[in-house]
């Protein structure tokens, strides 16, 4: 019986420790970042959304699509974009885009009360 207990509060410790984030972002400057990637006629749409706090002077964004192809990703397209306000929004139509699986990497540098920080994310998709 005692086994059966033991057993029960070790399961519930390991699914509550799997729930459990170990770590958070911690962004200073940075209110979200999202990001999309579709395709439709070969043509590969990627959307971006990023907010600043309060106080927030410039943002700017250096963009790379690329395709996975034979086992490594291959560079597709890359720009830049900048806003001098708290949001910056983008889009951005790729043309010549078979289906496969799409991968948009985005580093932003946030100015904010005369600081800034550079975070990194990306989103990997099959289209």
């Amino acid at each position: 019986m005692i086994k059966r207990i033991l057993s029960l509060i070790l399961i519930i410790g390991i699914f509550v420790t799997i729930g459990t984030p170990i770590a958070q972002a911690r962004w200073t400057h940075l209110r979200s970042l999202s990001l999309g990637l579709s395709r439709s006629n070969n043509i590969v749409t990627s959307t971006t959304s990023i907010s600043g706090l309060s106080g927030t002077t410039r943002i700017s964004a250096i963009f790379t699509l690329e395709r996975l192809e034979n086992g490594r990703y291959q560079q597709v397209d890359s720009w830049s974009a900048s806003s001098n306000s708290i949001t910056l929004l983008n889009t951005r139509n790729t043309s010549n885009c078979p289906s496969g699986t799409y991968r948009l990497n985005v580093t932003v540098t946030i100015t904010r009360n005369g600081t800034d920080e550079t975070v990194s994310d990306s989103l990997v998709r099959v289209l």
